[in-house]
């Protein structure tokens, strides 16, 4: 059975690097009754979402991102296009990268149709705090963009 739609929330539990957990738990709450969509939280490796990737026709990834933007900048680069050169290859800490990912994928065969990296600028990435202000103030706006782009 081909999945629809696998979102896949990377992060860690350290300050902002948990958006891409936190925004997938409620994504999973609003649309979990959805069949069409799976959920995936990974602690910083992409083996639990890399054999998934071959059975879903488009995959989403949250996580946080240090572009240099204003913290809690929310931005979508589509990895099917030339975008894919704006995704920052060697700052991953996930173990396997999300472009290791879709290199072992197109090597396969198995490569989904869409593929994209829903971010959000982080401003800090300390033990001690949860997600700051400027993140969890742009969580509404990451949520509904997701949730447009799976509904549409």
């Amino acid at each position: 059975m081909t999945l629809s739609t696998l979102v896949v929330g990377l992060g860690s539990p350290y300050g902002d690097d948990q958006i891409g957990w936190v925004a997938c738990e409620q994504l999973k709450i609003d649309i979990g009754h959805l069949p069409s969509v799976e959920f995936v939280i990974c602690d910083r490796s992409g083996l639990e979402w890399l054999t998934k990737m071959s059975h879903a026709g488009q995959v989403l990834f949250i996580d946080a991102m240090r572009s240099g933007e204003k913290p809690g900048t929310v931005r979508k680069i589509d990895l099917n296009t030339d975008q894919r050169d704006e995704y920052p290859v060697k700052l991953s800490s996930h173990g396997i990268n999300i472009m290791e990912a879709i290199d072992v994928a197109k090597s396969l065969g198995e490569l989904p149709d869409h593929i994209s990296v829903w971010g959000v600028e982080m401003a800090q990435c300390t033990y001690e705090n949860g997600l700051s202000e400027s993140v969890k103030t742009a969580l509404p706006t990451l949520l509904a963009n997701i949730k447009a782009e799976i509904l549409q």
